[in-house]
């Protein structure tokens, strides 16, 4: 058994600049926070990088993490550590040998098998076997009606899978894997809420178990949220999002409308929540507002406190990533349904939307919400084709000639911004031009909307009245 077992130290020698000091240090203890003692140890508090900062690093490799201890990076006794500023450079490794050249170039690659690679594997195989299990029990039932045993064993699972992810989160401080396994009981709380309801024979599930399930939905998700202080993105997500499916749920009871009309005031609400969602994530992050009045004072102003503040913007955006995952998700959906339907607005409707994705997704800046945005809008362009393609006869070789055409002409303007937008500079004019177009377009979408409703039709009758 090593020393580093027994005693909870690990032997390093650190080399500095000008000095070579053995020492112990604790191996559970994240690094930053043994980072000044080192710096002390060493006397480089007065030397002229000292306000730069300074990293550990194995000779010719990375830096270490601060964030993780020396027992998680895999440090050993007796291991030599290099001590050098943030802003010097790595020196260049110089072999001798082919072979030692050979294992440095492999080593040094960061695509090698890892612990963390089994780990993301491991933890995404059990996501899809949770997720697949819901699947069975909403498949359980003959004819759609999971009302229960099925539901039954959906509701014991989740309750389950909160507990086992709350315990791995709060307990063993394992924020991923106790979102995993948080994330694995929504599915389960959706398929019970659709049980909750008998199925009546000879019909499928209907509006009412709809959005019970999306009830259930937003209870566990407000749950798994409260549980996990960190890596709860996927919960805010799932928590509007089934607010969204709950109330689409209660209109659909109470009008009696079609699923494509109820899906056209959705995907419609949904765009238009996007512009608000920054706001709302900084209001439920705290970020405290970027200009405040100065007042007449003889105090010196309080000093900006950069850490609360640093934490306080990663959390808001932590919170809009799920937010905007939420309304793609809504707007995918909906243009599934609305692509699929045989209504020609719809379908008009199913391609603006689409499009206006990609407008709304120019108001971010950050990757993750633009590639959702993006993303969803590239989806919602797909339903749309395939919708038409399915729907299309195979003696009508006009309609499948002029699907085939705008198909193949979507596919030349993506190619055609891969190519030439990167590494450019967009002009005024046609930065102009772009905002005034999605302008039009987000204009156009009510209309649209209307049209779907037959909302014109209603008005010409007399507004139901004649």
């Amino acid at each position: 058994m090593s020393a580093s077992v027994m005693t909870g130290f690990c032997r390093v020698t650190i080399v500095a600049p000008h000095i070579r000091v053995d020492v112990a240090l604790p191996e559970d203890v994240p690094l930053s926070e043994i980072m000044p003692d080192i710096v002390r140890l060493t006397d480089q508090t007065q030397s002229a990088e000292a306000h730069r900062g300074f990293n550990l690093s194995r000779f010719g490799q990375d830096p270490l993490d601060p964030a993780l201890s020396l027992a998680a990076q895999g440090v050993r006794n007796g291991e030599i550590l290099y001590l050098r500023s943030k802003a010097e450079q790595q020196p260049p490794i110089v072999y001798d040998d082919v072979v030692e050249a050979i294992a440095g170039a492999v080593e040094s690659n960061s695509r090698l098998w890892n612990d963390r690679m089994l780990r993301a594997v491991a933890l995404s195989g059990a996501a899809l076997f949770m997720y697949l299990s819901a699947f069975v029990l909403w498949r359980a039932g003959s004819g759609g009606d999971i009302h229960g045993v099925p539901a039954i064993l959906a509701g014991v699972m989740a309750i389950v899978l909160l507990s086992v992810g709350a315990a791995r989160a709060l307990v063993y401080d394992d924020h991923v894997s106790g979102a995993v396994v948080c994330a694995g009981a929504l599915p389960h709380a959706f398929v019970a809420g659709l049980g909750i309801l008998p199925v009546q024979e000879g019909f499928g599930p209907g509006r009412g178990h709809f959005t019970t399930a999306s009830v259930t939905l937003l209870v566990a998700a407000v749950i798994a949220a409260l549980l996990l202080p960190y890596r709860d993105a996927i919960f805010f997500s799932a928590a509007l999002a089934s607010v969204i499916g709950m109330v689409s749920g209660l209109i659909a009871l109470f009008t009696e409308a079609s699923v494509t009309k109820v899906a056209a005031v959705t995907a419609t609400l949904a765009l238009a929540l996007i512009g608000f969602l920054p706001g709302l994530a900084a209001r439920w992050a705290k970020i405290p507002d970027t200009f405040t009045v100065p007042e007449a004072s003889d105090e010196p102003d309080e000093e900006v406190d950069v850490a609360l503040i640093k934490a306080q913007a990663n959390r808001g955006h932590e919170v809009l990533v799920g937010l905007v995952g939420a309304c793609v998700l809504v707007l995918v959906v909906s243009l599934g349904i609305l692509g699929f339907s045989n209504d020609l607005w719809a379908r008009i409707l199913t391609a603006v939307i689409a499009v206006a994705m990609f407008g709304r997704a120019r108001i971010f800046r950050q990757a993750t919400e633009v590639i959702l945005l993006a993303g969803g809008g590239v989806v919602g362009l797909l339903l749309l084709e395939l919708g038409l393609t399915l729907s299309a006869s195979n003696s009508n070789l006009d309609r499948t000639t002029w699907i085939f055409g705008t198909t193949a002409v979507a596919a030349v303007l993506f190619a055609l911004v891969g190519i030439t937008l990167p590494g450019r500079q967009i002009s005024p004019f046609w930065g102009r031009a772009m905002e005034i177009f999605e302008g039009v377009v987000l204009a156009s979408v009510v209309p649209l909307c209307v049209a779907v409703l037959r909302m014109h039709d209603w008005a010409r009758s007399g507004f139901g009245l004649f």
